[in-house]
């Protein structure tokens, strides 16, 4: 299992900061009131470009798994204990 550290909802879809702050600024209702005031500020979390970076390494890493050495590009991981340093380069 592959965790993107510091990261909530909002970085698997577009515009990850703007949804982001979004949300803080919401009021839910009830039992869910709590989670704007729990959330931290996008500064304090993955940016968007390194949420896109490790969603499209993961989705070519099951691509190249599944299909074999013909499904262009390939991905070299450098997976360590530490999962926030975890780093995919595309060639």
């Amino acid at each position: 299992m592959f965790v993107l550290q510091r990261a909530d909802h909002q970085h698997f879809v577009d515009d990850v900061e703007g949804e982001h702050e979004a949300v803080r600024a919401m009021s839910f209702p009830g039992e869910a009131s709590w989670i704007p005031a729990a959330m931290r500020p996008i500064g304090e979390l993955a940016s968007g470009e390194q949420a896109h970076l490790f969603v499209r390494g993961l989705t070519l890493a099951h691509r190249t798994r599944r299909y074999g050495s013909g499904a262009p590009p390939t991905i070299s991981w450098q997976v360590t204990s530490r999962p926030h340093l975890l780093r995919a380069v595309l060639r």
